[in-house]
């Protein structure tokens, strides 16, 4: 009965925008935005103009001979241009694979070298990161290492926001107990935390009964 009033919890919480009449399978598919798309397609053909130039020959007489007086292979040119070739190629075409699908029981999150299926019931929270090359979350996986949603790059609406929300808040958790013991920090201010129990429909202590 647990179980079953936890499936409920997350249909309710997760699967808002569904209708009567609309597939329980429907899928949420986010990808990566067109303005990302246009940076790493312009940084690729830079990439692949740079290696041309340095395979053209302009210096190759210079780089020759310092490798040889290095004691290294000629052939390490054709290996630095062949490698900035691939850099490229990989920087125009990453964006194209890089998303993020919900459906009803689990998230898919594609990255560059590696699929990610996490079914909602291994989810115990989420934690936001942020830096210079941009923020998103840390989804964290009962015995298992995390997952990292790079929100940044994927065009966010209603729906990904209500999903995102109904996960557990391991950063407002961490806030509610440093404020239980007096030990705020000074950043904990900028964030809205009253003193109220989370109640997510995906992870927190609540599932973690039920695992």
């Amino acid at each position: 009965m647990q179980v079953h009033a936890l499936d409920m919890a997350m249909d309710k919480a997760v699967n808002g925008p569904l209708t009567g009449d609309q597939p329980k399978s429907d899928l949420h598919v986010y990808r990566v935005s067109a303005a990302n798309k246009t940076v790493a397609v312009m940084l690729g053909v830079v990439q692949f103009c740079l290696a041309g130039w340095l395979g053209s020959g302009l210096f190759v007489s210079q780089i020759r001979a310092r490798l040889a007086h290095e004691g290294l292979s000629t052939t390490a040119n054709l290996v630095v241009t062949l490698a900035l070739l691939g850099l490229a190629l990989f920087s125009a075409i990453r964006p194209f694979q890089l998303r993020v699908t919900i459906t009803n029981s689990q998230v898919e999150v594609v990255r560059a070298f590696r699929t990610y299926t996490v079914p909602f019931a291994e989810i115990s929270g989420r934690r936001f990161t942020g830096g210079k090359s941009g923020s998103g979350i840390y989804l964290y996986r009962r015995g298992k290492s995390r997952v990292l949603v790079s929100e940044s790059l994927f065009p966010l609406d209603d729906f990904y926001k209500r999903w995102r929300a109904s996960i557990y808040d391991l950063d407002m958790a961490d806030r509610l107990k440093r404020k239980a013991a007096g030990k705020e920090r000074a950043m904990d201010w900028f964030f809205d935390t009253n003193d109220s129990e989370q109640h997510p429909a995906i992870g927190g202590p609540d599932i973690n009964r039920l695992a």
